[in-house]
């Protein structure tokens, strides 16, 4: 008896095999042990789940991942889209730094979350990836630590918290990354 297989499977959870096999679907997953993820996540082809990722959702349209995002990198990510509440990640967006995100989140195409940031209802405009030539053009961020609730970023917003986000000043991306540096 597989007591760990046993555990995700009352939790409903994919198996680790399960897991491992996302890769078929073109999604990577380093340590399939070390990320757990509800039965009929949506994720897309592309995307990379860092160790500490964990994906919930009650019902598989409520999680919704794009493709070629990356979560999890420098210490895991939650997304928790139970008790009916909806989690969209565009296309390209970047969840890293041990942060989390609860209720109505939307994290739009080239979107980030950098950092220990508790995301709650927040809506993060998509644009370009945060390698996109022109900063101001880039999908909204949220970076640093804290609490960010009910939060609202246009494409190349950004604000960087340490505390409570909504105390903080939005900024444009290009004074955190200003043409020719």
């Amino acid at each position: 008896m597989n007591v760990g297989h046993d555990a995700r499977a009352k939790l409903g959870l994919l198996s680790m095999t399960e897991v491992d096999e996302l890769a078929l679907k073109g999604v990577l997953v380093p340590s399939p042990d070390a990320v757990l993820i509800s039965q009929g996540v949506c994720i897309g082809s592309g995307t990379i789940l860092w160790p500490g990722t964990t994906l919930l959702a009650d019902h598989p349209a409520d999680l919704v991942i794009g493709e070629d995002c990356e979560i999890g990198a420098e210490g895991g990510f939650w997304l928790d889209a139970r008790e009916s509440q909806s989690i969209q990640i565009g296309a390209g967006a970047r969840l890293l730094g041990g942060g989390a995100c609860e209720g109505a989140c939307q994290v739009g195409k080239g979107a980030q979350i950098l950092g220990a940031i508790r995301c709650r209802d927040c809506q993060l405009a998509g644009g370009g990836s945060y390698r996109h030539h022109n900063p101001n053009e880039r999908g909204a961020v949220l970076k640093g630590n804290g609490v960010a609730r009910s939060i609202n970023l246009e494409c190349g917003d950004v604000i960087q918290a340490f505390g409570l986000f909504s105390e903080a000043p939005v900024r444009r991306q290009v004074e955190f990354h200003p043409p020719g540096v």
